[in-house]
């Protein structure tokens, strides 16, 4: 989610003392941008005061201090987020609702983020924490999933774990030299293959016991074991008919889908998310907000389990696409919100798809739907019309769209002084000449 920083090259003209040749305007460079984003705010968006104070520190303590500031923009990028204030709420919220989901997310994620340094990735990935939220999601759906499919964690299901967190640094570090983020896809093929390979083993087990038992009754057993925990992984929405619609359901289902980021259910931690994302970018919150509400609203129309939409199931993918696109990797203005809103819809449908194919084995889509949703609209910043623009600057809605408008406000100056340039040479030559 963050990239090198552009330079601008000066220009000529002075916006305050009219568009003369000769007199250059004050450099745009990084530090003018920077100054430009901190008038939004110090502590919001990426807390440019902590990354600041912390720049110029060296030494072994200092370094220590940047690595937990990091980590904790880790928790804080699992929102969309990038702001150490926003990853303290979150970590926070999360050990005082679910003290195993915290303990072991922090654990893979912070291996993770080991593993990342290792492997010598770029140092602004590592400290706006990037390296950190992938692992850290897969420590905290594999803490669920892991008993519901294998039936418990023991040296087995531990040794894919740890080769889990190993194969996700990896293929974070090789997606780096990519043209597109991968997003939270290490995190989805590294799941899938933890609770592909458990499954498989714990069908074997159970085979294995059917044999040594000789009963058939046993068979069947195990069959309706396995059939109850894919039913709590999720359900086929297109055999479940509800009876009516509850609509008031949407809202709180739009607050337990925050929650849902790091596969918790509710409703108090789920508020705790969006004032955390608040601290960040209102743009974000809002538009984070809007994916949950509208993805669970599309779940409702689809005739999807009320108690599915209720947790939260069908909107936190909505909740990452409408952030991930909604002043993140495009520029925010009127053609961007539409496309947004149109991108949390495609979230939900394809969800939906994509149960169907997942149902049969019993294990969860993750966040494809997101994925999937948000490479195909993040192409739009290739567009030539300048509707949709790339950030130019990796930072927060606020501050990029700021950074933007700099940048077109130079443009034109240097062109309207470009534009008067002949037009003095010709009149200081008629000069030479009459004298």
């Amino acid at each position: 989610m963050s990239s090198g920083e552009v330079q601008l090259q000066p220009v000529r003209g002075d916006p305050e003392q009219g568009y003369r040749l000769h007199k250059n305007l004050p450099r745009a460079d990084d530090e003018q941008l920077a100054e430009n984003n901190g008038r939004w705010a110090t502590i919001g968006g990426d807390c440019p005061a902590l990354r600041d104070y912390l720049a110029p520190k060296e030494g072994t303590c200092w370094a220590l201090c940047k690595l937990l500031v990091s980590f904790v923009r880790g928790f804080s990028q699992t929102g969309f987020a990038n702001n150490p204030i926003t990853g303290i709420i979150l970590m926070v919220g999360l050990v005082s609702t679910a003290p195993g989901t915290f303990l072991v997310c922090s654990a893979t994620g912070f291996l993770g983020h080991l593993i990342s340094m290792s492997l010598q990735e770029p140092s602004v990935n590592v400290d706006n924490g990037l390296t950190v939220f992938n692992p850290l999601i897969f420590g905290a759906v594999s803490y669920y999933f892991v008993p519901v499919v294998y039936g418990g964690f023991d040296g087995f299901s531990s040794l894919l774990m740890l080769l889990g967190v190993i194969f996700i640094a990896y293929f974070w570090r090789a997606c780096g030299n990519g043209g597109i983020p991968c997003l939270t896809m290490p995190f989805n093929v590294a799941e899938l293959i933890l609770l592909f390979t458990l499954k498989n083993a714990a069908d074997s087990r159970a085979i294995l016991s059917t044999v040594r038992n000789a009963s058939s009754s046993s068979l069947d057993n195990a069959g309706a074991i396995a059939a109850e925990a894919g039913s709590l992984v999720v359900e086929n929405a297109t055999t479940h008919v509800n009876a009516s619609p509850d609509w008031g359901m949407v809202v709180q289902a739009s607050l337990a889908s925050a929650s849902q980021l790091f596969v918790t259910e509710s409703l108090a931690f789920g508020a705790l998310v969006y004032l955390a994302v608040l601290v960040y970018s209102p743009i974000t919150c809002f538009f984070g907000y809007l994916g949950s509400l509208g993805a669970s609203l599309v779940a409702l129309l689809l005739g999807a389990p009320h108690q599915q939409i209720r947790a939260g199931l069908w909107g936190f993918n909505g909740y990452l696409t409408a952030a991930s696109l909604g002043g993140s990797f495009l520029v925010m203005n009127g053609q961007v919100a539409a496309a947004t809103c149109v991108a949390i819809v495609l979230t939900a449908l394809l969800q939906h798809v994509l149960q169907i194919i997942f149902v049969p084995t019993g294990l969860p889509v993750g966040t494809m739907p997101f994925v999937l949703t948000t490479w195909l609209f993040i192409g739009l910043g290739n567009s030539s019309e300048g509707l949709f623009n790339y950030p130019i600057t990796m930072s927060s809605p606020e501050g990029q769209r700021q950074e933007l408008l700099t940048r077109r406000k130079t443009a034109k100056l240097e062109q309207r002084a470009e534009a008067a340039e002949p037009l003095e040479i010709l009149l200081q030559n008629g000069k030479s000449s009459s004298a």
